[in-house]
């Protein structure tokens, strides 16, 4: 899985006051705690900007952990529209739409991943697709180009990928 984790998104940190929600909130090895703390900051109206959107990111995770696509999407969406350049976030949406059978919208969630993060994002993804199933066999230069567009689709229909 794809799936990136972050305990600190952007490595902002938590208001003293929050602290056992916000370690719970990061403890994403433990999703259905990480939820329920997540979703208390989220609720608490203290948060804005960033780390609101850290909130959201870390319950999407555990969210899409624990097969609740739909939920992890809306949370991601909700973070990306705090801080969209967050490439985590991006290809965090991707996957969940990959688990959910959307498998276009995945791979465009992959594609923006890349313009917003640039050429590491793309060469991991050029790595990535051509280890796991193949499906890229271009250069491994950190460049958006048709076969990585291509690969980023094959990658979400291929459950191997």
């Amino acid at each position: 899985m794809r799936l990136i984790a972050a305990a600190a998104f952007c490595g902002l940190i938590a208001a003293p006051a929050a602290a056992d929600d916000w370690a719970d909130c990061e403890a994403l090895d433990r999703s259905l705690v990480s939820i329920d703390a997540c979703t208390r900051l989220i609720d608490s109206g203290t948060l804005a900007g960033r780390d609101l959107a850290t909130a959201y990111f870390n319950r999407a995770y555990s969210l899409d952990e624990v097969g609740h696509y739909a939920e992890a999407i809306s949370d991601l969406t909700l973070a990306l529209n705090l801080h969209p350049t967050h490439g985590d976030s991006w290809r965090n949406r991707g996957v969940a739409y990959e688990n959910m059978g959307v498998f276009d919208k995945a791979a465009a969630d992959w594609e923006t991943e890349i313009e917003v993060v640039g050429p590491e994002s793309a060469r991991w993804w050029q790595e990535w697709t051509r280890d796991n199933g193949g499906h890229y066999d271009g250069p491994i230069d950190g460049r958006m180009n048709p076969q990585l567009r291509d690969a980023l689709y094959a990658c979400a229909v291929d459950p191997s990928c």
